[in-house]
Formats: C-alpha cells, sequence, structure tokens
C-alpha cells in the first residue's frame, strides 16, 4: 500500500491498552476474598462444603476450586 509505512510490530497491542485501562476479561469472578474467607471459617466450624457453597451462592465444585488454590483464589487478580 503507498504511504502505508506501520509494520505489523509497530501495531499497538488492543488487549494490553485494555488491560491497563483496567477492564477485565473473562466472566466475573464467583468466590471473592471475603467469601473464601467467610467459607474457610464456616468449615474449620463443622459445615459441610455442600452447606457452606450454597450459603454463598457457588457450586460446591466452585468452593472446592478456590479452596485447592484455583486460579482465582483470592492471592491473584482475575482477568489480569
Amino acid at each position: 500500500m503507498p504511504g502505508f509505512t506501520t509494520t505489523r510490530f509497530e501495531c499497538i497491542d488492543p488487549a494490553k491498552n485494555t488491560k491497563e485501562r483496567g477492564v477485565k476479561f473473562g466472566p466475573p469472578v464467583k468466590v471473592d476474598p471475603q467469601k473464601l474467607a467467610l467459607a474457610k471459617a464456616a468449615l474449620d466450624g463443622g459445615q459441610s462444603v455442600s452447606q457452606v457453597a450454597a450459603g454463598i451462592g457457588v457450586h460446591p465444585a466452585t468452593l472446592y476450586r478456590h479452596l485447592n488454590g484455583g486460579k482465582h483464589n483470592g492471592n491473584s487478580q482475575p482477568g489480569l
């Protein structure tokens, strides 16, 4: 193309710029750090995983995933 001098290496990465603006990608996190702390306390108190999961509004598998150090276990920032 005449007059077009930008190479593909000079192009802006739209996803990177979007992340820098603070936009989060992916589905919303179901278990935030506060819910996780509440769930751990309830489990230490003797409640079952099913009871605790129902109490915080998630499926038991979701709770297990977060308790076992899953992708969004409160130690990482989702979407980054």
